[in-house]
């Protein structure tokens, strides 16, 4: 008879009775009673807003102009729906400024109030124009930007980094209307809170021997997030 005496590994991995009778005997008891409702957990965080887009339509159909120098002196102040506003006449070095002072004609041309920030992504425009009078040579370009006011006096900035250029006119080539379309995207142009912008239209002239005028229709769309 043997001595020896089991080791502690031994007697650990030796099953129980309890273990073998319910492994031969793996009858379920009854369910129990279910438990009480839990207190409900802290609630989630708000997900942050996502940016409301706008896209402004506007239109015009009025005269236009540039000077012997080839600046714009007759420009638009594009419309939200029929616009009977005309044209707003520039004094010599006025486009090249940046600045135009809508107060000192009297009036309120069209522009559109910002409830809040944002930025402008894109201009889509369309023209419509006769340049009837363009010499051979002569180079005229139809454009339209956006425009902001910050101040109570209607005086307002032009931001010439949202210029869009429709194909340009060239002297001698046009018996009639031609239309003309551009788009001008992937803007980056911060609108602030309470600002009126308007969108501008007019023709320039890289290569003229005189001045011109014409009656344009335009209309288009600014995106705006």
């Amino acid at each position: 008879m043997s001595d020896k005496k089991p080791n502690r590994r031994d007697v650990e991995d030796t099953p129980s009775n309890q273990d073998i009778f319910a492994l031969m005997c793996p009858i379920r008891g009854p369910r129990g009673l279910r438990g009480p409702r839990g207190l409900p957990g802290p609630a989630a965080f708000p997900a942050p807003a996502s940016p409301a887009a706008q896209i402004i339509p506007f239109a015009a159909n009025a005269q236009v102009g540039f000077d012997a120098l080839g600046e714009p002196n007759e420009i638009l102040f594009c419309g939200f729906g029929q616009n009977n506003w005309g044209y707003l006449g520039l004094q010599p070095g006025v486009w090249t400024s940046g600045v135009i002072n809508q107060s000192m004609v009297g009036e309120i041309g069209p522009a559109f109030f910002m409830p809040r920030d944002g930025i402008l992504r894109s201009i889509q425009a369309i023209f419509s124009v006769n340049p009837y009078g363009l010499a051979a040579g002569e180079i005229a370009r139809p454009f339209v930007c956006a425009a902001v006011s910050y101040t109570d006096d209607l005086v307002y900035t032009i931001l010439k980094d949202t210029l869009i250029f429709v194909e340009p006119l060239l002297g001698d080539e046009y018996a009639g209307r031609v239309i003309r379309k551009a788009v001008l995207s992937n803007l980056d142009m911060q609108l602030r809170k309470d600002g009126l912008v308007g969108i501008v239209a007019g023709v320039m002239s890289e290569v003229t021997i005189s001045a011109h005028k014409w009656i344009v229709a335009v209309a288009g769309t600014a995106y705006i997030e």
